[in-house]
């Protein structure tokens, strides 16, 4: 009995453990793909930089609504 009460208790637990690190690894990769963006944005000349900012304005925007 004691077996049997406790299974659905650790399945749970995994499945809730297994959640948190999925969304801690989105949250990682898109901070990076930021980070990037940002970097790459303050390499690339000042006549190019308006046509990237619109690009990025407009993944942005799909992302967010996404």
């Amino acid at each position: 009995m004691y077996a049997d009460s406790r299974l659905p208790w650790t399945i749970v637990n995994t499945t809730v453990m297994f959640t948190r690190f999925g969304i801690n690894c989105f949250f990682v990769t898109f901070y990076l793909n930021s980070m990037v963006l940002q970097i790459t944005s303050k390499l690339i000349s000042v006549n190019k930089a308006q046509d990237i900012k619109r690009y990025l304005k407009g993944v942005t925007l799909q992302v967010r609504f996404y």
